[in-house]
């Protein structure tokens, strides 16, 4: 991982190693003639520098959100993600060596608590940090500071140790703590806006349950091509989300990405690289791959691969073949259903390169749901939407509309989805179909898609 993280940036590593060696031995000086333990002083300094190095340091040249912190409600996920984790790993050492070097558990706790309080608003504030405030990283900085001060007390030797400075009093000790804290709340009122949310949309390591899940469906859509290499899970809303796999076909690099819905396992989506980027990472439907160059030709291979393996998707359902950049870098057949006019939820597309071997596939394996009647019509629909708009008599723009089944509140509902353009505004809703209510609706700036002028610029 770190490998991946630094590389490309031998420079940054050169300077934060000899930066953090000079922090040490500029503290062991210090230390040696005025404090006792100055080895572990100067480590305890070398770790302290690291850290702020580690986590002021921006890889990339973009702007972070200007004054903008994420107050994260679900404090469980500052200790159940991979990044928390490594950042409690990354204080431990400051809490553990602060002990040892201090014996004052009262000095390092704070400090360690303050250090982070640090940092992260700093990545509110300084323009030129790329990184993210979040109250995420502010509660495993300081449980990992805790939980090294708890070592270090472990560790420390028994018997009565002499503290280090020997001269700060727990009066100038909370005098200083008090005043720092007082800074950082001053710079976060004055300066930070505060971004809450329930969750973030970090991955944390799937559970053995998802990624059997995903393992299984992996294994249904390719037989044995592709193994799973590593597995994570990205909540969504309402315990839902999402489990993410990396595929393994054998080659040096990942082959490709998988994604499950969780805990439905209804959608399965999958990519792969196509050949044309690097052979080797596409799934052969047949034995001797043939280039495919007509539809006809992309209809048998798709064909012979939902009859192999998605035989649920083909049986009463509708094909359509479309061609991907005129067919030059393949074509995707995708399989419907209807009940009359109304396009049901399953869903099978299946997505084959121009060499023939599949590259992209999509699936809802959902069975026909029990719909209720249909009581407004089309036009009622868009009678209804422009009422909803206030665009009864500005005659707008009718898209093509979508008539659907799609769950609403838990239940299966027939959705009317319709677009209106009204000068240079866009109004979409959804208009149920029973009911005629409006569940949910929105609006944009109608994009400019006119021809720009380039006569000027010819020469």
């Amino acid at each position: 991982m770190l490998d991946a993280v630094f590389s490309g940036h031998l420079g940054f590593v050169v300077v934060a190693c000899l930066i953090t060696a000079a922090a040490g031995h500029l503290t062991y000086w210090a230390a040696r003639t005025r404090g006792h333990r100055p080895a572990i002083h100067a480590l305890w300094a070398s770790s302290a520098v690291s850290v702020l190095l580690l986590t002021m340091w921006s890889p990339g040249g973009g702007v972070s959100p200007a004054s903008e912190c994420v107050i994260n409600k679900d404090l469980a996920e500052s200790f159940t993600q991979t990044q928390g984790l490594m950042n409690m790993g990354m204080f431990i050492p400051f809490g553990l060596l602060g002990v040892l070097a201090t014996r004052r558990p009262a000095l390092v706790i704070p400090a360690g608590i303050l250090l982070s309080a640090t940092i992260e608003v700093a990545q509110a504030t300084v323009p030129f940090l790329t990184r993210t405030c979040d109250t995420t990283d502010l509660l495993s900085n300081s449980a990992g500071t805790v939980i090294g001060v708890a070592l270090g007390l472990l560790l420390t030797p028994s018997g009565r140790q002499p503290r280090s400075p020997e001269n700060l009093s727990g009066r100038h000790l909370a005098m200083g703590i008090t005043a720092v804290a007082a800074a950082l709340a001053g710079a976060w009122a004055l300066l930070v806006t505060p971004i809450v949310i329930e969750w973030s949309d970090s991955a944390t390591s799937a559970t053995d349950d998802q990624r059997r899940a995903i393992e299984e469906s992996v294994q249904e859509a390719f037989g044995g091509h592709y193994a799973v290499r590593s597995a994570e899970f990205v909540r969504g809303g309402g315990g839902a989300g999402t489990v993410t796999a990396i595929l393994d076909s054998g080659a040096e690099t990942a082959s490709g990405s998988a994604e499950l819905s969780w805990p439905d396992k209804e959608d399965f989506t999958v990519h792969v690289l196509p050949g044309v980027f690097e052979p080797g990472h596409s799934y052969p439907i047949t034995k001797t791959t043939e280039p495919v160059a007509t539809r006809e030709e992309a209809e048998a291979v798709a064909r012979a691969y939902a009859k192999r393996y998605m035989p649920w998707g083909v049986q009463g359902s509708e094909l359509i073949v479309r061609p991907v950049e005129d067919g030059h870098r393949g074509w995707t057949a995708s399989w419907r259903r209807w009940d009359g006019d109304i396009l049901l939820p399953m869903r099978l597309d299946v997505t084959i390169e121009a060499g023939g071997n599949l590259t992209d596939l999509l699936t809802r394996r959902v069975d026909d749901p029990e719909l209720p009647d249909v009581t407004v019509t089309e036009e009622a629909a868009w009678q209804l939407l422009e009422a909803h708009f206030s665009l009864e008599h500005t005659a707008p723009e009718r898209h093509e509309p979508v008539h659907l089944a799609e769950r609403y509140e838990g239940e299966w509902r027939v959705h009317w989805l319709m677009t209106l353009e009204a000068g240079t505004e866009t109004f979409y809703g959804t208009v149920d179909a029973t009911t005629g209510e409006v569940h949910s609706d929105g609006s944009y700036e109608t994009p400019d898609t006119e021809e720009p002028e380039f006569e000027s610029l010819q020469p």
